[in-house]
């Protein structure tokens, strides 16, 4: 096994120049693995390779990286390109390898060159990766105003992001095509989203950024908390089904308090209106939609695609049998329990995390009891429930109409720290 790794970074200029300390770690490397084209690129960088360089091994997959690395001992260098550690190869070794292990050499990055040639500032640009990954991810970032710097693969071509602009009503959109930075065949494409013509089989190279200046009306995915409720999928037309309302749902997402990389179950549900949301709002954070009807299992679906929420995970099944392959939670909400509220939350009380919280919805008299019951029973750090009755009223053909909803109260209990179980 290597005693050190070296991740260097090639820069996006083909003619440029490795820094003296890169160069220094791939001379002094027992071997130099990369892929042909990052093996290619180094050549053009150095010029010619001379005969006492290192041996150059063809990395053809990610996979294989692993055996390499433990087939070779002393110091080994992995090529990458630009900037191993942003959306590279340097956070995956940095999971698997200790930082006493590893050294990164970072280098100017295409998407660095893509902004510079563009004139854009990094900091005011979201960068949105497609590379191996569902193309509905994009959809979270589908906001009117914003700028996107997309690193795409074969799934996500020019005409595809158009596509995608003009389905989710923002296509007055300009789309950018950096093909082949640092290249002296290096092209930069201005297309108006709108006036493209998907049909005409234009190509572009396989080597390219995408930058994306989001402008139209947008549809779908607000800037702020609360999606409207007529805009997620449900089992019973737009606005109704079984979802939160946005008035409850929000208030949930108050009461759970996720924070980054927690991981939260959603029991019971419905059609993923809080999943979604919170999904939304948490990118960060992973989230186990629990659901056993067919039909709302399909809307949960749908609701993640059409969001780009691709950190909600969906969970076919009867709880709390279903839940036993599912990781231990630091939050749960439970929304819908069938009737077996009592054995819901034993169950979910305890696999939850020490110092977790615990959110229920009740909407009758004997779920109230039961969660009050529940507080007795057990040692909660802190239990409060809030009362929920929303009217909503609409001004219509001169008259004002209003509409009650069916009043909600939540439970919100909070685990002690140090217990478990």
């Amino acid at each position: 096994m290597a005693d050190r790794i070296h991740v260097v970074g090639l820069g996006v200029e083909a003619g440029g120049r490795l820094g003296s300390v890169a160069e220094a770690a791939l001379r002094g490397a027992s071997a130099i693995i990369g892929t042909e084209r990052h093996l290619e690129w180094l050549c053009a960088m150095t010029r010619t390779m001379p005969a006492d360089w290192p041996p150059m091994i063809t990395l053809s997959k990610v996979a294989q990286l692993d055996t390499l690395l433990a087939g070779h001992g002393g110091e080994v260098a992995v090529l990458a390109s630009g900037d191993p550690l942003f959306f590279g190869i340097g956070r995956r070794l940095s999971r698997q390898y200790p930082l006493s292990k590893l050294r990164f050499h970072g280098a100017l990055s295409s998407i660095q060159a893509a902004c510079s040639r563009l004139g854009l500032s990094l900091q005011d640009c979201t960068v949105v990766s497609l590379h191996g990954r569902p193309l509905h991810t994009l959809n979270r970032h589908l906001r009117p105003g914003r700028t996107l710097v997309i690193l795409t693969d074969q799934n996500s071509p020019p005409d595809t992001l158009a596509g995608i602009c003009i389905d989710a009503q923002l296509e007055q959109s300009i789309l950018w095509v950096c093909e082949r930075l640092g290249y002296d065949d290096e092209k930069i494409h201005r297309i108006d989203v709108n006036g493209f013509d998907r049909d005409t089989g234009r190509s572009f190279a396989d080597l390219n950024i995408s930058v994306l200046h989001l402008r139209g009306r947008g549809r779908g995915v607000p800037d702020f908390p609360g999606i409207r409720d007529t805009d997620l999928v449900t089992d019973g037309g737009p606005g109704a089904g079984m979802i939160s309302k946005r008035e409850t749902r929000l208030q949930i997402l108050s009461l759970l308090q996720t924070g980054a990389n927690q991981l939260v179950w959603d029991v019971g549900a419905g059609c993923g209106g809080v999943a979604t949301e919170l999904a939304l709002w948490h990118p960060d954070a992973t989230i186990f939609a629990v659901e056993c009807h067919a039909e709302r299992l399909r809307c949960i679906r749908a609701n993640r695609a059409r969001f780009g929420v691709s950190n909600v995970e969906v969970v076919n099944g009867n709880a709390p049998a279903v839940l036993e392959s599912v990781p231990d939670p630091d939050r749960v909400f439970i929304g819908g329990s069938a009737g077996k509220l009592p054995l819901l939350l034993d169950y979910c009380w305890q696999r939850l995390a020490s110092g977790g919280l615990l959110v229920a919805s009740a909407v009758t008299g004997s779920s109230r009891e039961c969660l009050r019951g529940f507080c007795k029973r057990r040692d909660i750090a802190l239990a409060e429930s809030i009362d929920i009755a929303v009217s909503r009223s609409r001004f219509r053909a001169g008259e004002w109409t209003q509409a009650r909803k069916r009043p909600v109260s939540l439970f919100r209990l909070c685990k002690s720290e140090g217990v478990h179980g």
